[in-house]
């Protein structure tokens, strides 16, 4: 079935090919009638198309139409030859004028249809095409023909046949009827059949030249090279003159690798047709095949707009704006292709890499996942799924696809590296040092494995390995920035300021207009408390660039520093007349206006960033905060309001703004803001709760109860919010059971996860656990990908100390979302208790998302000393410690017992001392290692 429809496809591009001769310009000329002259004409024309000269039928055509401007006869006449000759744009136009002369309106529809088809857009062929039951028979078989034709290249092949049916009950056996039905056998399978319909046209004559195409299509299919090319001979020498026919063999002769004399065709066509979209199409590919895609993009973007419906020129537009960056470009041209074929896999490949280019891997990976399933050893197919994949945080299936992808294609060492990054992704040190390791003499791959072995370092606290590899890499890439930032880098973490600088002096010296060398050294110099040198490396950017945000806020930056207030304020005022558009250099300048005073400044450059930055919500909630600031609330809720149209989240916007007045000690302007929000986004939980703290704090309970019933009638809110709320009011007030009564109604009004795990919370404040794991478990049963329910369940069991059933729900809960933080921390903690190795997996995942979090980057350390590696551990332990500030005394226990592993007891014990006279649930095995150090 699978070479079945790769066959039908081929086919069929060999019958739109065919199409491009459908109607020649040896038919019979059109019924409309021609005066004497215009008839004398129509002569000289025909003797001439007969010869092959068309230039010259068009210049007699067009000194009588100058001689006889109201003869559509001639028109109709110039139009065809037009189109012969591959110039669609003036034969629309010649066919348009010749209707408005009085042209019958079904001779010019047949030719209308026809530029239509030439354009691919065989939706209006099909559609629009109408039939008078009064025309000729003959003229109405044609348009039969014509709308099965368009039918066809839909693959409406049902509807196509009732086509050639009504055809052939008007003239059978008529050539025309004939061609189609022979194009019906071959885009059905029918070789045979449909062969011997073509040879018994081929032999009659008139219609031979077409019947010849579908030949060429169909030898194409079987892929017999010399037919192919001897019977485009033939139709080349049938019709010299046709444009349409050359290009067929332009393009094949592409296909067989012949491109020289492929050239010499195309440039032939462009010369006498310098806009025929055909030509301008193949001559794109051959521009796209030499890697010259801004040149090919150039000459077939304006060829579009009569290759819209051209399935290779959508597909060809699609590829070239994606290298040009123009992503919303390419889903113009591709996003109606992809609609109309869903299941094709050139065009769904070329849509998932449309949504790779433009981020959206969550919608790239199903219709990869499509493709790898019908074609499972396609190693680039594979790893491209791999990348979407880890973007989406499917570190492990991605590892194992780009696996899958080496093993297909094992001479490619890129992908050998994907395994080695991904596997370090995915948290599996180990087999990432395995991959890795074996790149690194590889002269294209190694510099990447050794920057990603430094950083595998890294990560690990690893410094004198990491310090290594960063070596190795700027030994291996001599010549770039890259390296000596990395060792910069490292010399950062382990203190050594000389060393950091000389790095990135290094990498000045080989990149001294990249800015992001700059402003690591500027970042030094501020470090090391260096101001004038800082300011001259911004001075320095500023000279490239005076518009740059980041060196103009920098240089405003020191100035505050050194407590020169006003030198800050004048430089924040230069900046904004530098980048007068820049909301971040805006910002600063009206805060510094605010912080010295100047009430009304502030207030005018809010407005000028506003009028300079209509579209930008922030910019009004800046507005906003300086009304609200110099106690003009309404004026604040104005600005505030027009934010609502800029962003989705106009409620969260008020919300976030309401909580930095209540920072301000302004609750009654919080208040009103508040107020507003519910109104914006009646459903919003965060702005009702917030209402209703304010309320309750003001006025009591009863009061916050009874503004919670307002959700009950209020649009786009409804009982099941006020139900919510009301029960989130008594269970603060530690009344568990109306809180449960509240939820329980809220749930009968509409159920919800958050009014599920709500009420679980609340059977547990009522001390009863086993129904609140009840009511999660039967809510999960018909929702089983709800993640709320899902955590609140596994939370449950682990207070409850069930740890097999807690790790069996976490672990669905990182099915679901692979990223879940918690949830893979909690496995690792409870996993610790009894297979620490088990744990680490988890532990090592949860770390790789998020280094810097402290509890993550305890509970990674102390499962590696557990697991035997304290050296590992340790200094994961000491991130954690200082990310921590000190506070957790378990952390401090866990870094004392990976310093006394490695033998540093009296670092152990100095950790230890303060901890025992702190209560903690480690205590007494704190003590227990305390006596052993000291």
């Amino acid at each position: 079935m699978k070479d079945h429809n790769r066959n039908r496809h081929t086919v069929w591009t060999g019958i739109v090919l065919a199409g491009l001769v459908m109607f020649s310009p040896l038919s019979a000329m059109s019924a409309t009638t021609a005066n004497s002259s215009g008839s004398a004409v129509l002569e000289e024309v025909r003797a001439l198309e007969a010869k092959g000269e068309l230039s010259a039928a068009i210049i007699n055509l067009r000194n009588a139409i100058r001689d006889n401007p109201g003869d559509p006869s001639l028109r109709l006449a110039l139009g065809r030859i037009l189109l012969t000759q591959g110039n669609i744009p003036h034969a629309e136009t010649a066919f348009l004028q010749a209707r408005e002369k009085g042209a019958r309106k079904e001779d010019v529809l047949v030719w209308q249809a026809k530029i239509r088809i030439l354009k691919g857009d065989f939706l209006w062929v099909a559609s629009e095409l109408d039939i008078d039951d009064a025309l000729p028979d003959e003229l109405k078989a044609r348009m039969h023909v014509v709308r099965g034709q368009a039918l066809y290249a839909r693959k409406k092949t049902d509807e196509a046949a009732i086509e050639i049916e009504a055809a052939k009950q008007l003239v059978p056996g008529h050539p025309w009827v004939v061609l189609l039905d022979a194009r019906r056998d071959l885009a059905e399978g029918k070789l045979e059949q449909g062969e011997q319909k073509l040879d018994q046209l081929i032999a009659q004559g008139p219609h031979g030249v077409e019947a010849l195409m579908l030949k060429v299509a169909l030898h194409k299919q079987r892929r017999e090279t010399d037919q192919v090319m001897a019977l485009l001979d033939r139709i080349v020498a049938l019709r010299p003159y046709d444009a349409n026919v050359q290009l067929d063999r332009a393009a094949t002769l592409m296909a067989l690798g012949q491109v020289d004399e492929a050239d010499e065709i195309i440039d032939k066509v462009l010369k006498g047709v310098p806009n025929h979209p055909l030509a301008i199409l193949l001559r794109a590919q051959r521009l796209t095949q030499t890697k010259k895609f801004k040149e090919a993009w150039e000459r077939l973007q304006p060829a579009m707009q009569n290759l819209k419906g051209n399935k290779a020129a959508v597909l060809l537009a699609s590829v070239l704006a994606m290298e040009a960056g123009q992503v919303e470009q390419a889903h113009s041209f591709l996003d109606p292709l992809f609609k109309l074929n869903p299941e094709d896999p050139v065009v769904v490949k070329l849509m998932a890499e449309l949504f790779l280019r433009d981020k959206k891997y969550a919608k790239a990976v199903p219709l990869l996942e499509k493709v790898v399933a019908a074609e499972p050893d396609d190693a680039r197919v594979l790893a491209r799924l791999a990348l979407a994949y880890t973007a989406i945080g499917k570190n492990t299936e991605a590892a194992e696809l780009f696996e899958k992808a080496a093993t297909l294609d094992p001479e490619n060492q890129a992908l050998k590296l994907r395994v080695g990054m991904a596997r370090m992704a995915e948290g599996d040190t180990e087999a990432a040092w395995d991959n890795l390791s074996g790149l690194v003499d590889d002269p294209d791959a190694g510099p990447q494995a050794s920057a990603a072995i430094a950083s595998l370092h890294m990560g690990r606290g690893e410094w004198d390995k990491a310090l290594e590899a960063a070596r190795t890499y700027r030994g291996q890439m001599p010549d770039s920035p890259q390296p000596d930032l990395m060792l910069a880098r490292i010399y950062r973490a382990t203190k050594d300021t000389k060393a950091e600088l000389e790095s990135l002096l290094s990498a000045q010296k080989k990149a001294p207009e990249l800015d992001l060398v700059a402003f690591e050294l500027a970042t030094h110099y501020r470090r090391t408390k260096e101001a004038d040198k800082e300011a001259a490396v911004y001075a320095d950017i500023l000279a490239r660039n005076p518009r740059n945000e980041r060196a103009l806020l920098g240089q405003i930056s020191i100035s505050k520093v050194k407590g020169e207030s006003t030198e800050a304020l004048t430089l924040a005022k230069r900046a904004a007349n530098m980048a007068p558009e820049s909301l971040i250099v805006g910002r600063a300048y009206v805060n510094l206006l605010m912080v010295a005073g100047q009430k009304k400044a502030a207030l005018a450059e809010a407005d000028r960033l506003v009028s300079s930055l209509p579209k930008s919500a922030d910019a009004f909630i800046l507005l906003s905060k300086v009304h609200f600031a110099i106690d003009q609330p309404v004026e604040g809720l104005a600005a505030l309001r027009r934010t609502a149209g800029l962003t989705p989240q106009g409620g969260a916007v008020h919300v976030g703004m309401a909580k930095a007045l209540i920072r301000e000690n302004k609750p009654d302007y919080a208040r009103q803001v508040l107020d507003r929000a519910v109104e914006i986004e009646p459903g919003l939980i965060s702005a009702w709760g917030m209402r209703l703290a304010d309320e309750e704090k003001r006025n009591g309970l009863e009061a916050a109860l009874k503004l919670s019933r307002e959700a009950e009638v209020m649009p786009g809110a409804g009982r099941d919010l006020a139900e919510m709320l009301t029960g989130d009011l008594y269970l603060r007030a530690k009344q568990p059971e109306k809180a449960l009564a509240a939820y329980k109604a809220g749930i009968a009004e509409k159920p919800s996860p958050a009014l599920v795990v709500r009420l679980a919370r609340a059977h547990i404040a009522a001390g009863d656990r086993q129904p609140a794991q009840t009511v999660l478990t039967e809510w999960l049963t018909e929702h089983p990908d709800d993640l709320a329910p899902r955590m609140a369940l596994a939370d449950q069991y682990m207070a409850a100390g069930k740890d097999a059933e807690a790790i069996a729900a976490y672990e669905k809960v990182v099915e679901v979302n692979p990223r879940h933080l918690v949830a893979l921390n909690n496995m690792a903690y409870l996993h610790s208790k009894t297979d620490p190795r088990k744990g680490l997996v988890a532990a090592r995942r949860a770390w790789m998302l998020a280094k810097t979090n402290p509890s993550i980057a305890d509970t990674y350390g102390w499962l590696l000393v557990r697991t035997g590696e304290p050296e590992k551990g340790r200094p994961l332990l000491e991130l954690a410690h200082v990310l921590g500030k000190g506070k957790s005394s378990s952390t401090a226990y866990h870094l004392a017992a990976a310093l006394a592993a490695e033998g540093q007891k009296e670092k152990a014990a100095s950790v230890l001392e303060p901890l025992m006279a702190l209560e903690f649930p480690e205590l007494e095995d704190a003590k227990a290692l305390y006596e052993t150090v000291r």
